[in-house]
C-alpha cells in the first residue's frame, strides 16, 4: 500500500503528529490515511463489560483489576467500564438493558 510522504515521515520518527498543531495539506492527508487504516480493522472484537458497583467503578484506579484486564487484552478485546458507585442491585439492573443495547 502506497503511503504519502507525510504518513511515512510521521511514523519514521521525522515528526510526531500528536505535537503537530499546524493544519496543512500533509496533516489532512495523514488523518485521511489513518482513518482509512482504522476502518479496515475488524469490527467484531470481543468486549468485556465490567458492570457493577463502586468496586467495579474503582477497577481502573492505579493498580486496579480493570486496568490489568485492559492491559492483558490490549489490541485483542475492548474493556468497557460501567461501574455505578452507590447503586443497589435494583437500580443497577434497571440500567442493564440500556448498557447492553
Amino acid at each position: 500500500v502506497g503511503r504519502s510522504p507525510a504518513f511515512s515521515e510521521a511514523f519514521s520518527g521525522g515528526r510526531n503528529p500528536r505535537n503537530s498543531y499546524q493544519k496543512n495539506e500533509h496533516t489532512v492527508l495523514l488523518c485521511a490515511e489513518m482513518h482509512t487504516a482504522f476502518r479496515s480493522l475488524p469490527a467484531n472484537r470481543p468486549e468485556f463489560v465490567l458492570f457493577g458497583d463502586s468496586i467495579t467503578q474503582q477497577s481502573f484506579a492505579p493498580g486496579g483489576w480493570g486496568g490489568r484486564l485492559a492491559n492483558r487484552y490490549c489490541r485483542t478485546a475492548d474493556v468497557t467500564l460501567r461501574g455505578y458507585s452507590g447503586y443497589n442491585t435494583r437500580w443497577a439492573l434497571a440500567l442493564l438493558p440500556s448498557i447492553l443495547a
